[in-house]
């Protein structure tokens, strides 16, 4: 069975909960969605999966449930701007993937110095 980004959404958001966020937004039902983030330089405006507000910061989180090599360009461009954002508000970028895959999203952000976070789960 294929892993879904519903599915890892609701692993992420099920996470935040656990980490008391004031707020919780994310692209699913029963939620607002996220803050539209403005891309400098660019005619183009890119979304978060999921932003989770604390006192001192916020979070992002960007939900990848499968490496499409075609889509890895973008992919790595949405990720270097959302970690851009999140660091603004003294925060961290999270990308959620499936279990199991964590070295080969590790190896790209080491290898593209982009600083966020590799969240596995289990699904």
């Amino acid at each position: 069975m294929a892993v879904t980004k519903g599915t890892l959404l609701k692993k992420a958001i099920d996470h935040i909960k656990k980490t008391k966020a004031n707020t919780i937004k994310a692209d699913t039902a029963g939620y607002t969605k996220p803050d539209k983030i403005k891309v400098t330089g660019f005619n183009k405006s890119l979304f978060p999966d999921a932003e989770a507000h604390y006192d001192d910061r916020v979070d992002l989180y960007c939900v990848e449930p499968k490496m499409i090599k075609n889509d890895l360009p973008d992919s790595i461009g949405r990720w270097i701007f959302m970690s851009i954002e999140a660091r603004k508000f003294g925060g961290n970028l999270y990308i959620v993937i499936p279990e199991g895959h964590k070295d080969k999203y590790q190896a790209i952000l080491t290898q593209k110095s982009i600083s966020a976070e590799v969240m596995p789960v289990k699904v």
